[in-house]
């Protein structure tokens, strides 16, 4: 699965940044300046991003509250623009010759200007890639809720005429079914928990 996804999340960036650079290179291929310097700033942005991407899986912003995530992801999005454009005001220090239409623009200043330019770039993404996160993550729980409510239906099936209340089961399981959406996690503990309990009392009923 996690292989999978890394796939797929290498597909989009290589895809998403060659997009970029194809339109940046007809940009500056029109106004006459070097089409080396769309190669620095998607580099620039496809490593940022990266290191981005890093951090929220490390750090697990996306399974925090919302707005604490959601705090968490716009900082770390002004980050990676800082990050992209460092990168990209140290090539234009040290590589003057290809950047020629900078030339006297002061350090701070290339660097204020890049990092505003990257916001247009790096807020996109963030947004996509954590909106892409959410809805997979509503897709599995909707898929845990089916799952639950098949399996209450079989231990229904399972219970009847063998004198089990199943009012108390019913609403134990229902309790578990609405604790998915806040903590997924601990709800999957407590139906395995349950669920051998459960298979317990209906192995001592059988004896």
């Amino acid at each position: 699965m996690s292989a999978t996804m890394s796939k797929y999340y290498w597909r989009c960036q290589l895809l998403g940044w060659s997009a970029l650079l194809v339109g940046l290179i007809i940009i500056y291929g029109f106004y006459g300046f070097s089409i080396r310097e769309p190669l620095i700033l998607v580099f620039s942005g496809l490593l940022a991003t990266h290191l981005l991407r890093n951090a929220i899986l490390r750090y697990q912003w996306l399974h925090l509250p919302f707005r604490v995530g959601l705090t968490r992801l716009f900082f770390g999005a002004l980050a990676a623009c800082t990050i992209a454009s460092l990168i990209r005001t140290l090539a234009i220090s040290f590589f003057p010759f290809i950047f020629s239409h900078h030339r006297g623009l002061a350090f701070p200043r290339l660097l204020y200007l890049g990092a505003l330019n990257y916001t247009f770039v790096v807020i996109p993404w963030t947004m996509i890639y954590a909106s892409y996160y959410y809805m997979g993550r509503l897709h599995r729980q909707e898929l845990e809720k089916r799952r639950l409510e098949t399996k209450l239906e079989k231990m229904r099936l399972e219970s009847e005429g063998s004198g089990v209340d199943m009012d108390t089961i019913m609403n134990t399981l229902s309790r578990i079914q609405k604790s998915i959406d806040e903590n997924p996690d601990r709800s999957r503990a407590e139906i395995t928990e349950f669920s051998n309990l459960l298979r317990k009392g209906y192995l001592t009923f059988e004896k």
